[in-house]
């Protein structure tokens, strides 16, 4: 199944804040948000998947300061 990637980084605070968002496609024929995905799938709504996978979070790394919500005292 495609998915949603949501990339962050995780501050001193322990606060992530994403900075990048995207679709991840799985290259599946019989997924229908695939771009590899058949054009003349024949019965498409009961043999393909309809849906986006669940969203994947993932910090890319650690920054040693705090957040800007932290730094501004709120």
């Amino acid at each position: 199944m495609c998915y949603i990637l949501r990339v962050s980084r995780e501050h001193r605070c322990g606060h992530r804040i994403a900075y990048r968002r995207e679709r991840i496609d799985c290259e599946s024929a019989t997924c229908v948000l695939s771009d590899s995905h058949q054009l003349d799938c024949r019965n498409c709504y009961n043999t393909c998947r309809q849906s986006l996978q669940d969203e994947i979070r993932w910090s890319s790394d650690k920054v040693k300061t705090p957040c800007e919500s932290c730094l501004a005292g709120k």
